[in-house]
């Protein structure tokens, strides 16, 4: 007890002292923000201090610049999407002339539609191999894969082949039936131009279903004008029209007017 009562009479230590003189003295730079405190420093001190308040909010501040910038240039030099892309597959005949056919399409369709090239892209051939047998099958090789890709993409819309090119497009799911695309009006109008085949069964993928894959180009004055000779029997098909159904129906219009 008695020595309890020593420590608790006993005073504060020198340093214990010192302590509480050094929390209650003025810091020099109180109530002042880092630029202040930055501006007052000695110079030898004011390189360090730069790089531990100042630098790492610099370089946040000049990349999220440097992001908006981007996104601003890629939102303003973007191109327009267009309305329509139609694609020449397999057409027989000289590629002058096939791609002659494409541009001739072309500019008639945007004469017709006031549209102009960014917003119609009439494109010329690209391959697609054919199997010898309609059996419903995924294409395989490159060539298949980028069309196969184009037409997800919606970068193909319609597509100017031959009969049996179509139908291993539709074959591949890549083709959208006529009568899910046209109107009533344009149904009634053209259904006996329209060329029969199959397409797969949505609820049974391994089974296909007839239905109107494409319409012949034969009763078309637009395309057989243009057409080289070997071309002339090329079937018009829908592709991917989920966001361009309006101009898919247009293309039709300018191609049976």
């Amino acid at each position: 007890m008695a020595q309890q009562g020593k420590n608790k009479d006993r005073g504060l230590s020198a340093e214990e002292m010192a302590a509480i003189a050094d929390l209650a003295a003025d810091r020099p730079h109180a109530h002042r923000n880092q630029f202040q405190i930055y501006q007052s420093l000695p110079p030898s001190e004011k390189r360090d201090y730069f790089i531990h308040h100042f630098l790492i909010w610099i370089i946040a501040a000049v990349v999220v610049l440097i992001m908006a910038i981007s996104v601003i240039h890629a939102f303003v030099s973007k191109p327009p999407q267009p309305d329509i892309q139609v694609q020449a597959v397999n057409l027989p005949g000289k590629t002058s002339d096939v791609q002659s056919a494409m541009d001739h399409l072309g500019t008639v369709y945007r004469k017709a539609t006031k549209k102009d090239a960014q917003h119609a892209l009439f494109r010329s051939n690209m391959y697609f191999p054919t199997a010898a047998q309609q059996k419903i099958q995924k294409p395989t090789d490159s060539d298949a894969m980028k069309v196969f890709t184009m037409v997800s993409a919606g970068d193909i819309n319609a597509v100017i082949a031959p009969a049996q090119t179509v139908q291993a497009l539709a074959n591949a799911g890549m083709i959208t039936p006529a009568d899910h695309v046209l109107t009533s009006t344009q149904q009634s109008r053209l259904s006996r131009y329209f060329v029969t085949g199959t397409i797969p069964d949505q609820n049974h993928p391994r089974k296909a279903i007839k239905s109107s894959i494409g319409i012949s180009l034969q009763h078309s004055d637009v395309w057989q004008k243009a057409a080289p000779p070997q071309s002339k029997t090329a079937v018009v098909a829908f592709a991917n029209v989920s966001q361009t159904r309006i101009a898919a129906r247009q293309l039709a219009d300018v191609l049976f007017r």
